[in-house]
């Protein structure tokens, strides 16, 4: 062996070491989470509780970790929890309060629950600024609330919120954006609630937020937005169910989805059952697409007259309601419709949401007088409360009507 290559297999053995070292030290902190991070603090049972810089002086609480972790602006901390066999207590009055940016990650979800249980309590924990939870399990006690959020962009994966023990009016994830906040994430939350005090999920002024494979259960309300700019936001493959409380007052019964406020929330893929009402909408311009249930479906109108629409002769007659504005109290889809002509004849319908300035089904069909024929529309819609629906006919000759009866599935 040569000099020279002896000296290159020492470089490269010292090089692996170093390597290694490299990887062993990111394996202990900020690599763990694929973050960037500026600290990392350690919680665990077994910590010495002395400085949180190892598992062996790991912190024993999650307080003492956020209390330790800067505040500066510019900083995040990651905040590594261990398992442990009973819940980590936050034990302090009021919202306890953390104003600094952290990464909160537990190993896995059902390993580590977070409760408060200080008779003074109002929340679990409160976050000001930037935030990250992962993994953990929060449990609402009394008629305290879980976890607030009102710093900009949080993102929560895989965390649960367990309310089935609250004994007063409790929210367990709020999005509360006295500032508007935008861009929050949040994916495979699961909330399971009381059905008589619990708001699953509290979206609150946020704007251009994506809410994703989320199950809510048991709740009073399962998901209500509210706050003039909770706009845009994006609810995507949720199942909520079992919100099926019934009271004496109206509109306090269980309710899966409540928008108060807020322009175009979007709802894709979306399962609703056991719940005393589906949705709740104040507002009227959800994008809906993909909904899925057990809906009631009716015929309108209730008699065997129908509703009579006049038909140009060789042109599109005058614009007819069919179905009214105030009787849309719920997103209904037009599932199909019954058609009976005056005159045996072939004859063309259409179909308007928007008072005839556009058509979202034309039907062209043939039927005897007193013989009603069906059709559908080709695209699966799925109208907002207060939609008017309307028609008009075409047909050969003057004077001609076509009585309309529409197969109506509300949400």
């Amino acid at each position: 062996m040569s000099g020279n290559e002896g000296a290159a297999l020492v470089h490269q053995s010292v090089a692996t070491q170093a390597d290694s070292a490299i990887i062993l030290d990111l394996m202990s902190g900020p690599a763990v989470t694929g973050n960037a991070v500026t600290a990392t603090l350690f919680v665990s049972p077994n910590g010495d509780g002395s400085d949180g810089s190892t598992w062996a002086k790991a912190y024993q609480t999650i307080q003492a970790a956020l209390d330790a972790a800067s505040t500066d602006t510019s900083d995040c901390t990651l905040i590594l929890i261990a398992p442990k066999a009973t819940a980590y207590n936050i034990d302090t009055t009021g919202d306890p309060t953390w104003a600094g940016n952290y990464i909160l990650s537990a190993t896995e979800r059902s390993w580590v629950s977070v409760n408060n249980t200080h008779a003074a309590a109002t929340s679990i924990m409160k976050f000001t600024g930037k935030v990250s939870l992962r993994r953990l399990a929060f449990s609402l006690t009394a008629a305290r609330n879980g976890v607030i959020l009102t710093g900009k962009g949080p993102h929560i994966y895989d965390c649960g919120f367990n309310g089935t023990n609250s004994t007063g009016a409790s929210t367990a994830l709020w999005l509360d954006g006295a500032t508007t906040i935008r861009g929050a994430y949040i994916e495979h939350i699961d909330i399971f609630g009381h059905n008589t005090y619990t708001t699953g999920l509290l979206v609150d002024n946020c704007a251009d937020s994506e809410f994703v494979n989320t199950s809510i259960h048991d709740c009073l309300v399962g998901l209500q937005q509210v706050g003039a700019d909770s706009d845009g936001n994006n609810y995507d493959n949720l199942d909520i169910g079992d919100c099926n409380a019934t009271v004496a007052v109206e509109g306090a019964d269980g309710i899966a989805i409540d928008i108060q406020a807020g322009n175009e929330p979007h709802f894709h893929t979306v399962t609703l059952h056991h719940n005393t009402i589906n949705v709740a909408d104040a507002v009227g311009d959800a994008i809906w697409n993909n909904i899925n249930g057990e809906f009631p479906v009716t015929i309108e109108p209730t008699d065997l007259t129908g509703v009579s629409v006049a038909s140009g002769n060789g042109a599109w007659g005058g614009d007819i309601e069919v179905r009214a504005a105030v009787a849309a109290t719920k997103p209904f889809k037009v599932l199909s419709y019954k058609l009976d002509p005056s005159t045996v004849a072939t004859t063309q319908i259409r179909f308007s949401a928007d008072s005839g300035t556009t058509h979202f089904a034309q039907l062209v069909f043939s039927s005897a007088k007193n013989q009603a024929s069906g059709g559908g529309p080709t695209v699966d819609f799925i109208f907002n409360v207060g939609t008017r629906i309307s028609a008009s006919g075409w047909s050969g000759g003057a004077g001609r009507t076509i009585n309309v009866w529409l197969e109506i599935l509300e949400i």
